[in-house]
């Protein structure tokens, strides 16, 4: 099982989510996050060779502050022609849509985008049987994700995990304790998933 750490706001909660297993980091770019990192966040990131993606509250933000991330992540309303836009300027695609999407417009989506992120708010876990159809590894889930509630989201088979606050000890700063033990549980449910099948 795979999990990708967003809101890192500092190169060294990078590094250590990067160590314990975050196949993606996630810094968000957008002066309206609580987490708000910074283009020199990515760069630190990148010269470890960690995989980063940027994370965008609009459009213009997205085209107008490229830099060396590898992924660019909409998490805004969008649609097929934005993703277009973004993939022409060199960049792979994250798109955050909501669970409620129609069943069309989730197709349209996964063909259009590297990855796409199912996301719910409290928590992802409520809605599980109700998008597990549509998951795939090109597909994971965000929304509340804490190692209380891991159990209800692994047995579905996301591609991935987005998680950011329930690894905080403030805004934008990650805890080594509770990063440990998220880790030590998605891979002990992952494994038991995996026995099961």
């Amino acid at each position: 099982m795979l999990v990708k750490v967003c809101g890192i706001t500092d190169v060294k909660d990078g590094i250590m989510a990067a160590e314990m297993g975050s196949f993606i980091l996630g810094v968000v770019l957008s002066e309206i996050s609580a987490r708000k990192g910074t283009a020199e966040v990515v760069s630190g990131l990148k010269s470890y060779g960690y995989s980063v993606a940027a994370v965008h509250t609009s459009m213009d933000d997205a085209i107008n502050s490229m830099g060396e991330e590898d992924f660019i992540q909409l998490h805004f309303t969008h649609g097929t022609e934005e993703v277009a836009q973004i993939k022409k300027l060199g960049k792979r695609v994250i798109s955050v849509i909501p669970v409620d999407s129609s069943p069309e417009f989730i197709g349209e989506m996964k063909k259009a985008s590297d990855l796409v992120l199912f996301e719910h708010k409290p928590e992802i876990a409520d809605k599980m049987n109700q998008i597990s159809p549509f998951l795939d590894n090109s597909t994971g889930v965000a929304g509340g994700i804490r190692v209380h509630n891991l159990g209800e989201i692994i047995p579905h088979g996301p591609g991935f995990i987005d998680v950011s606050s329930s690894l905080e000890y403030a805004p934008g700063r990650k805890s080594q304790q509770k990063m440990a033990e998220f880790f030590r549980e998605v891979k002990l449910l992952g494994n038991t998933c995996e026995q099961d099948a």
